[in-house]
């Protein structure tokens, strides 16, 4: 596999396109932005894009938002936790999926009429019939999870040109979207890739390295079948028993704390026997249904359950922050995106003052998993905590977490596992 890795990075260093699509390939198009252009896949925000349209730096002539089961989930997820307990006979199965869709695709795009709005909400048929009637069109991707690569194929049968918008990035003509966390995802993988390479030497199984290895192939080519001998249930993400063996003792700090998923996770693994969880999420929406979900619990599990609505960081201080209201929110130096607003960040050796070492960390910052470890330095060093800690957001994430965790702590043991059939779930585990 590692000769493997070698010769897809010396690929890409003679041709950069080469795993872009066959139609690209074949045309070499230029100037791709001035196209007029559909936004096709499962992303809620597409807020960037959306801004560029209203300012008239692109010509957007459609969004098209699939409601996928994991978006209904989560709606259920946010009424009551009772919800997620219902038999599987009564479920909703693929059917009433397709028709709330159908639903909420024709009420939004009602909305936007009568709200003005632009550009229309379009159901997937309306999308494809557009494109086709539409000269030259172009359809961007937002990501290559599961549910976007029915966007693709679709795409691809009807015979439309679409790109990933990790791809359309890549290009000259949408350098200027290369901004906050998204820049510094794509990088050059290819150009580092022996530096990457050597960190087979420091995870502690054979599964880690493969790991390494599919999840570098996946980020030079985009090609999924990379990355589907590693991928483990979602069930098991932050708490594998062969990695992390909990007990009844633990305090665990919750980074990303979002609506309360992980809280619950944590519940499912413990059976609720743990000391304490204290669940930082700064943005205000996600706060809003992480205290609902507190407030849901009996109010022995509440007491033993904190929630702060703010982020880690290195110090103590207050940023900008793109709020998006999702599992994306995150902290934005650059202050450039749209949403911006401010956040209180702090650290979590002064967490660890204040309520006492953790024993365990879950750490998904959107981007700042570094500041954050640079502020649990002196804990990592003194109390050792079991860590999971995601290694996805930035291109280089492998390279900048491993010693930022060893370094503290030598004694410490690495490894990875990967939670989905794209780049977003590779996480590291310290323990």
């Amino acid at each position: 596999m590692r000769a493997k890795v070698r010769a897809t990075a010396a690929e890409l260093k003679s041709d950069p396109y080469r795993y872009f699509p066959e139609w690209y390939r074949r045309t070499r198009p230029s100037d791709l932005s001035k196209r007029p252009i559909f936004l096709a896949g499962p992303w809620g925000g597409w807020g960037d894009a959306r801004a560029r349209a209203a300012r008239g730096e692109i010509d957007v002539r459609g969004v098209t938002e699939w409601i996928p089961e994991f978006l209904l989930a989560s709606v259920l997820w946010r009424l009551a936790p009772k919800l997620r307990k219902l038999p599987a006979m009564i479920r909703p199965g693929p059917a009433a999926y397709a028709a709330i869709e159908r639903l909420v695709l024709k009420g939004l795009g009602i909305g936007a009429a009568l709200r003005g709005g632009a550009p229309p909400i379009l159901s997937v048929d309306d999308w494809v019939h557009r494109a086709k009637a539409t000269p030259g069109s172009l359809s961007l991707i937002p990501e290559e999870s599961e549910h976007a690569r029915k966007f693709e194929r679709i795409a691809r049968e009807n015979g439309l040109d679409a790109l990933y918008l990790t791809e359309a990035m890549r290009l000259p003509e949408f350098a200027s979207w290369n901004r906050g966390p998204y820049n510094d995802a794509l990088g050059d993988t290819a150009a580092r890739i022996e530096e990457f390479l050597a960190l087979e030497d420091v995870f502690a199984d054979d599964e880690s390295v493969q790991v390494l290895h599919r999840t570098l192939l996946y980020k030079m080519t985009h090609h999924h079948v990379e990355l589907e001998p590693i991928v483990q249930a979602g069930c098991r993400k932050y708490f594998p028993a062969e990695l992390l063996h909990l007990r009844s003792d633990e305090r665990f700090i919750d980074v990303g704390g979002f609506i309360g998923d992980s809280i619950q996770q944590f519940f499912n693994v413990t059976g609720g026997r743990f000391r304490q969880v204290i669940s930082l999420e700064p943005d205000d929406h996600n706060y809003l249904f992480l205290e609902k979900y507190r407030a849901s619990l009996s109010a022995e599990d509440a007491a033993r359950v904190v929630c702060l609505k703010v982020g880690a960081w290195n110090e103590k201080t207050r940023l900008t922050f793109h709020a998006t209201g999702t599992g994306g929110s995150n902290i934005d130096a650059t202050n450039t995106a749209a949403n911006v607003g401010s956040i209180d960040v702090t650290t979590l050796d002064a967490l660890a003052d204040e309520y006492g070492p953790p024993t365990l960390i879950k750490c998904e910052a959107e981007g700042s998993d570094r500041e954050a470890l640079i502020g649990c330095a002196r804990t990592m060093a003194t109390h050792r905590p079991r860590m999971a800690i995601t290694v996805y957001h930035l291109w280089d994430d492998y390279l900048a977490l491993v010693p930022l965790v060893r370094g503290p702590n030598p004694d410490y043991k690495l490894a990875l596992r990967h939670y989905s059939l794209d780049h977003s779930g590779t996480t590291m585990y310290a323990y």
